[in-house]
């Protein structure tokens, strides 16, 4: 059970004493009113001592329910509470897998363009020496051609 429209403790609790002690203050007012000596007024005690332990039996009710309400609030808090604690221990992992990817990631990007340079350079010489080879087969053929006419 929700209760997002919850007075304060404080404001219950207040309003709840008020009431009871200006039902009590009256009720009693009126015992006080009748000393119980003749047939009537004993009658009439006998009544508000009859109300007045219907006042405690509801007032035992409503305390056994406003105690049933806080354990209950209670429950709810603490699983709210156990939500929070876990969303936060998610939330971090999560912050460190983002770190770790970007580290990873900045990683793989490094490793890149070294092989990107690595590669670059290995290409020239490549390059070079694929030239050099074309020459060399061009003065040996010229060489051939030189020998092969005389």
């Amino acid at each position: 059970m929700s209760c997002p429209n919850l007075k304060p403790y404080q404001d219950v609790r207040n309003d709840k004493l008020s009431s009871i002690n200006k039902y009590l203050t009256e009720l009693l007012d009126n015992y006080d009113n009748y000393p119980g000596t003749d047939p009537d007024n004993t009658k009439m005690r006998q009544q508000y001592k009859a109300q007045l332990d219907k006042l405690n039996n509801e007032m035992i009710k409503i305390l056994n329910e406003d105690t049933a309400l806080l354990l209950e609030q209670n429950d709810e808090l603490n699983q709210k509470t156990k939500q929070v604690n876990d969303n936060t221990d998610f939330i971090k992992q999560l912050k460190e897998k983002i770190e770790l990817e970007k580290t990873s990631n900045a990683a793989r990007e490094k490793s890149e363009k070294d092989m990107y340079n690595i590669y670059e350079k290995q290409n020239k010489y490549h390059n070079v020496k694929y030239y050099l080879n074309i020459l060399v087969f061009l003065i040996f053929l010229s060489l051939l051609a030189v020998v092969l006419y005389k």
